[in-house]
């Protein structure tokens, strides 16, 4: 902030600052939630030292979080907050409240220039408004506040450059741009702001403006066609979303109004908002999609009362919004249509709009009232604007306490919706966690709920036969995974056959148990298999070991032995420790399965690898003594030795 403030302007940012911390304040002390563990404490790049260098120069990051491939800034930020607290929550929180503060003031300061009367009330609005919450109360979307902290920077460097035209202030814009850009994709656009901003100065859009504008776009495009990728790919591998043209317009028309309605009307917020049924045939569909086109031709036919900038404030709001308004896959799409963290961006936008809206209407009131003989008192006028105040500083302060960890967000989110398959399904994965006896129960009652309400809820299945497996209920865990297998993708398939060929195992019927685990090992050169191995499900939420692939062929090896067939579990156990050479227990497998064949001298090294690998190991000693024995004794007299279970 270049100019100077006057003591009555101060009033604003220390407003800011102070309501900021007293709502958010209490998110210091609140835990991680779902996914936050999949961006931090377990993500390779983050925890490891070497990350740094990972995440710029050769990502590592597991392909179901491809697109965070794509904001080092992001994880690198991450990777520094977990060098200084590690897998403290509150650091992380603090962060959160530190960006969100300075993104309200940063804003301050950018909206000054455009309306000095309204800038410290909008401001204000947007750091305290509910619909802000989730953003700040949730770790993980650090990438929203890091991305809007670069580009409002971008903003002010923006004003800086139109003021001197020097080549170093836009190349310091250009930098900020892609800070923001590489922090998350939703900073893209920021490259229409010089055009917004030209034609709201001036009337008109140069040819200069354009030729400057062109690096921005450029750099926008590369970014935004990666990230379309990507999340197309994980939106696909998740689930379908594909809709016709006509249901995305739809689709289009709602979005827009709902996160237009959830700013001006700020009621109810949750974090998964049930989805609309799109329904292309019922006239009353329209009126959405033909209400925006109807908002934006009376605003543009009509902008003289408000101004341009508030035509040009409805262009951006829209702008912001279009990644996440169905038009492109996005990944969350398969959760929710809307989410209040997609609207970081557009608020602002909005907030001034509606300042400028009710300051113009106050006048017009205020004069006609003048005219009866009635003015409001100021009092009256100050009295309405700390009502509201206070109103929303309540809501956001309770809307906090919802992100205190994973059990209280799924429980809240199945209070405000008993229909979410998602939430039953999600509150009961946290319940499985748990080692009360009670809680298992309340898990599988949650997970056949969700099913209930959704057939087809793969997941939901998974869960519930993970749930019976731990109960040792092996028939019902058999039923679950055959039914989570029934028209899921390859990779669901191959993972759900290897459950049921171990259930199998677990219970000594070799048949069985060989017939499921040779479908999953098939199943997994599939090159769907290979395309959605780690955008699945199974690998985001914590359930798939990298060591599976391996362990198929190690469950198949131990079925061979139970079935007398050594030759092929030879077979096995060599895939098995291929697959995962650093495996003490697939030597072991294999030693004794050459033993049962007959092949002493392979045994000895397969005893003697595993051991070398698992030294602790008695069982690997035993085994390589007993093998080392049978080098000197004849054939018939050979020991057998059975594979580690």
């Amino acid at each position: 902030m270049s100019e100077k403030l006057s003591s009555k302007d101060l009033l604003w940012p220390l407003a800011i600052v102070g309501l900021a911390i007293l709502i958010y304040g209490g998110s210091l002390t609140n835990g991680f939630v779902w996914d936050d563990k999949d961006y931090l404490y377990q993500n390779p790049v983050v925890t490891s030292w070497a990350g740094l260098k990972d995440i710029w120069f050769s990502p590592k990051t597991p392909f179901y979080l491809a697109n965070t491939i794509l904001y080092p800034v992001t994880l690198s930020a991450f990777w520094m907050e977990h060098k200084l607290w590690g897998n403290a929550p509150w650091g992380y929180h603090t962060v959160n409240l530190l960006l969100h503060i300075l993104n309200a003031l940063l804003l301050f300061g950018f909206f000054r220039k455009w309306a000095p009367r309204l800038a410290g009330l909008a401001a204000l609005l947007f750091a305290i408004h509910p619909i802000q919450v989730e953003t700040v109360a949730w770790i993980v979307e650090q990438k929203t506040l890091l991305s809007f902290f670069f580009f409002m920077l971008s903003c002010h460097a923006l004003l800086k450059f139109e003021t001197t035209r020097r080549k170093k202030d836009y190349t310091i814009m250009l930098l900020l741009f892609t800070a923001a850009f590489l922090s998350k994709a939703t900073a893209l656009c920021f490259a229409t702001v010089p055009l917004l901003y030209a034609w709201w100065r001036h009337g008109s859009i140069t040819k200069r403006d354009i030729l400057l504008t062109m690096p921005l776009f450029i750099l926008a495009g590369i970014s935004a066609t990666a990230t379309v990728h990507f999340e197309a790919t994980a939106a696909g591998a998740q689930g379908s979303l594909s809709f016709s043209f006509l249901e995305r317009i739809l689709l289009a028309g709602r979005i827009f109004f709902f996160y237009l309605r959830q700013i001006l009307l700020p009621f109810k917020f949750m974090t998964f908002y049930p989805k609309w049924i799109l329904t292309p045939t019922a006239v009353s569909a329209w009126f959405f999609p033909l209400g925006v086109l109807g908002l934006y031709a009376l605003l543009g036919w009509k902008h003289r009362p408000l101004g341009r900038g508030a035509f040009a404030l409805l262009c951006f709001y829209g702008i912001s919004l279009f990644p996440v308004l169905g038009f492109l896959d996005v990944c969350w799409m398969r959760f929710s249509y809307v989410a209040d963290h997609f609207s970081y961006f557009s608020a602002p936008t909005i907030l001034l709009l509606l300042c400028s809206t009710g300051s113009f209407l106050s006048e017009k009131v205020s004069t006609e009232l003048e005219k009866r003989g009635w003015e409001p008192s100021l009092f009256f006028k100050r009295s309405i604007f700390a009502a509201a105040i206070v109103y929303l500083a309540a809501l956001s302060f309770h809307l906090t306490g919802n992100y205190k960890n994973s059990f209280v967000l799924w429980r809240q989110l199945l209070l405000q919706d008993p229909e979410s398959p998602f939430a039953c399904n999600n509150l009961g994965e946290v319940l499985l966690e748990s080692k009360n006896p009670a809680a298992l129960e309340k898990a599988i009652a949650l997970f056949e709920t969700a099913i209930a309400i959704k057939t087809d809820y793969s997941e939901a299945y998974q869960n519930l036969g993970r749930a019976y497996l731990k109960k040792n209920d092996y028939e019902e865990a058999v039923r679950a995974f055959e039914n989570a297998a029934t028209d899921a993708p390859v990779f669901t398939q191959a993972l759900c056959y290897y459950r049921i060929g171990n259930v199998y195992l677990r219970k000594n019927q070799p048949a069985e148990a060989i017939r499921f685990l040779e479908k999953a090992g098939r199943l997994q050169s599939h090159p769907d298999y290979q395309k959605r191995k780690y955008t699945s499900f199974e690998f985001r939420t914590g359930n798939f070991n990298p060591a599976y692939e391996a362990q198929v062929y190690q469950d198949l090896g131990e079925a061979y032995l139970l079935g007398k067939d050594a030759p092929k579990a030879v077979q096995a156990f060599r895939r098995a420790v291929a697959l995962n050479p650093g495996n003490a227990n697939g030597y072991s497998g294999l030693g004794a399965a050459l033993m049962n064949s007959g092949d002493i001298p392979n045994a000895v090294k397969a005893f003697a690898q595993a051991s070398g690998l698992a030294p602790e190991n008695e069982s690997a000693k035993t085994n390589l003594a007993a093998a080392q024995s049978a080098l000197n004794t004849p054939p018939r007299d050979a020991p057998s030795v059975a594979a580690p279970r």
